[in-house]
């Protein structure tokens, strides 16, 4: 083999590496990337909020840069949540303040079911069935809605939104389905 053969072989080799290398890093990306936003399956309550940890405290949701020269032929998940149309958004939104400002009273033990308003039929039942209940501990704290924000669309008359409380001892997140129906938007999902 020639000196020349052996140069050419040697640089199409470390090409070869090189290109691979970068696939391997592209698909090893951060994996909050790949995560998705999911609304609950099914109502889930909580009889009692969980404390905070680090991970639970309130980001602003991160962005992606996208790449330019992605091969047209390969089909993705798309990698973030369909985006909620600002309209449906602050709909949304209000209807779960109205919901929260009724529920977090009920949830401390200071109000009764009969004052939630804005929730589906079936969610007023569940929340009548199994009371949800902040710990002895935290019970007398006043509770305070911080922000509500509309996170993702999980459907075609759905959108999750994110809430978040804070009772002077602890800030959590609570989740809400929130449904379009018959011209009203109504919360139908809470966990958190």
């Amino acid at each position: 083999m020639s000196d020349r053969t052996r140069r050419v072989a040697f640089t199409g080799a470390a090409v070869l590496l090189l290109a691979l290398a970068l696939l391997l890093n592209r698909r090893g990306s951060d994996p909050a990337d790949r995560q998705r936003a999911q609304a609950p399956s099914s109502p889930v309550i909580e009889r009692s909020p969980t404390p905070p940890t680090p991970s639970r405290t309130v980001q602003p949701a991160t962005t992606r840069a996208v790449r330019a020269r992605e091969p047209a032929h390969r089909e993705r998940e798309p990698s973030l949540a369909p985006a909620v149309t600002s309209g449906a958004g602050r709909a949304a939104a209000t209807a779960a303040r109205v919901f929260m400002h009724a529920y977090l009273p009920y949830s401390y033990g200071r109000a009764g079911a009969a004052r939630i308003s804005g929730a589906a039929p079936p969610l007023v039942r569940a929340l009548r069935e199994a009371p949800p209940r902040v710990p002895a501990a935290v019970a007398r704290a006043r509770p305070r809605l911080v922000s509500v924000r509309a996170e993702a669309a999980t459907g075609d008359r759905d959108v999750l939104i994110v809430a978040v409380v804070d009772d002077g001892r602890r800030r959590y997140d609570l989740r809400l389905n929130v449904h379009h129906a018959a011209d009203r938007w109504v919360v139908t999902e809470i966990s958190g």
